[in-house]
């Protein structure tokens, strides 16, 4: 992982809000995570026995962005071949009416 940004969201200003990169430095403890460096019992915030800090009165959000960056590194790790070829979009639209 590179970084991780909320884009948008409908926490409660000052409680969970800290999600924001301008708000706090929370999120930016994904920076450099992989699933090699990270086993999977570890993606989790700590108070479920992870290793991902949380805001103590709010585990919800937190948990769901943990789970998000998990997913969206597994998806990555099993389609890895077909996210890094070369000329994605041709392969993707043959077969495909060319109007």
């Amino acid at each position: 992982v590179s970084g991780v940004r909320v884009l948008t969201h409908k926490e409660t200003p000052g409680l969970g809000d800290y999600i924001e990169i301008e708000r706090d430095d929370w999120i930016t403890q994904f920076n450099n995570e992989s699933l090699m460096k990270t086993v999977a019992k570890d993606w989790a915030v700590v108070k479920d026995g992870g290793k991902f800090e949380y805001m103590a009165g709010a585990t919800i959000t937190p948990r769901a962005i943990v789970k998000a960056v998990a997913k969206a590194l597994q998806f990555f790790n099993d389609n890895k071949p077909q996210l890094l070829e070369k000329k994605p979009a041709e392969k993707m639209l043959q077969g495909k009416d060319k109007r």
